[in-house]
Formats: C-alpha cells, sequence, structure tokens
C-alpha cells in the first residue's frame, strides 16, 4: 500500500508481467533529488516521479514483486543477461564446493565473459567432478 511500482527495460518502457527488469518505485516520501546534482537527479528518475533503484525484478500475475539482483552487476554475455547469484548458486550446488563468486570479464567479440571464482574444501579434488 502507498507505493506505486513500475518494472522498465533499458529503454524506459514498461515491461510485461513476469519479465525481469528495473524496479521503479514512487512513494509519497520519496526524495525529490542529489542536492546539488541536477544530472544525477534527472538520471535516476523515470517519466514523473518513479525512482530507478537499480534493482532487477519482476511482478508475478498475482502482483507480487520479486528481486534478481543488481543491475549493476549483471553480465551481458553475447547479448544474454547472465546473473552472477544464478551461475554461483549452480557452483555452490557441487560437491566439494565451499564458495564461489562469479563476474564478468570484457570480451572482444561477446561484451563480457563468465569468470568463476571457487574456493573448494580441502578434502576434494573437484577436477573429476567438474568433468562429469
Amino acid at each position: 500500500p502507498f507505493v506505486s511500482l513500475k518494472i522498465t527495460d533499458d529503454q524506459g518502457c514498461e515491461v510485461a508481467t513476469g519479465q525481469v527488469g528495473e524496479i521503479c518505485c514512487n512513494t509519497s516520501t520519496i526524495f525529490s533529488g542529489y542536492l546539488k546534482m541536477p544530472d544525477q537527479t534527472r538520471a535516476a528518475f523515470y517519466v514523473g516521479d518513479f525512482f530507478k533503484t537499480g534493482d532487477l525484478g519482476y511482478v508475478d500475475e498475482h502482483g507480487y514483486l520479486y528481486y534478481v539482483g543488481r543491475k549493476k552487476e549483471v553480465i551481458s554475455s553475447g547479448g544474454i543477461n547472465v546473473f552472477p547469484q544464478d551461475i554461483e548458486t549452480v557452483v555452490k550446488s557441487v560437491e566439494g564446493v565451499e564458495d564461489c563468486v562469479a563476474f564478468g570479464v570484457k570480451d572482444a567479440l561477446l561484451g563480457e565473459i563468465v569468470k568463476v571464482v571457487i574456493e573448494q574444501n580441502q578434502d576434494t579434488d573437484l577436477i573429476p567432478v567438474i568433468r562429469k
């Protein structure tokens, strides 16, 4: 209640239900802008009074909002948006992986490629596990 949301694409157009986009919100208590930074203020607001949060999410058919991640963390590889946390979830499910971090590295052909750094369990040889 008392909060209006829009989910928008990179061009600022509202996306369809279930489609991931940037979460934009409006409330009666939203700030009016950054102090003495008019350019940043203009960039931070969607048409009207909707603040661009920098968060990605989607709204389902029941009106529930789902958070997906931060817009700046998305890796764009070959025109496909890859969410680091999705990669990390899969890698962490591999037996012997203690922790990991996924990130994008610039690539001349694809824009970015995904790299993953893994911390492995001392008792596990990951090479045969990964080859499966």
